[in-house]
């Protein structure tokens, strides 16, 4: 099988049930990084690539997103979702969150807030007051993503 379909399948049918509910789930740094080298793994196989080859190179020969960064996209979409409802529960839910989070805690709020400190993007309260346009959100986050990625 080419390595680009072996890839596709990949990245079509496994990658989404891997990290499905990722986006509200509290993972750890450890479960992505497992993911991380599950995925390496797999890609060094499709394309028959000796173990020690460099992760950038198995990445980059294939076009493979890394899974922090897929699920990064993932968390700050959900969050832009969010944002773009606030009459839902869910909206009310995330408020209550981040009026009872600790700043060193492990609760959902705290690792959006990472991300968006991570990107460079506004903070949680400024996207809280203001309204929400989900097309320009999207298009950020994923500028951002990839801009933090090759940077």
């Amino acid at each position: 099988m080419s390595p680009i379909v072996a890839y596709k399948i990949w990245k079509t049918y496994v990658i989404p049930r891997a990290l499905y509910g990722i986006k509200v789930m509290n993972f750890t740094e450890s479960d992505i990084l497992k993911l991380e080298r599950l995925q390496l793994k797999v890609c060094r196989q499709i394309q028959g690539l000796p173990d020690r080859t460099a992760n950038i190179a198995t990445y980059l020969l294939l076009g493979v997103e890394p899974v922090e960064v897929v699920v990064d996209r993932l968390i700050l979409t959900f969050l832009g979702n969010l944002l773009h409802n606030k009459e839902t529960l869910e909206f009310k839910i995330l408020e209550r969150q981040l009026s009872m989070a600790k700043r060193n805690g492990q609760s959902y709020i705290i690792k959006v807030i990472q991300r968006l400190e991570k990107y460079g993007l506004p903070e949680i309260e400024t996207l809280l007051e203001n309204e929400l346009d989900t097309l320009k959100w999207k298009k950020k986050n994923s500028k951002e993503t990839y801009n933090t990625l090759l940077g």
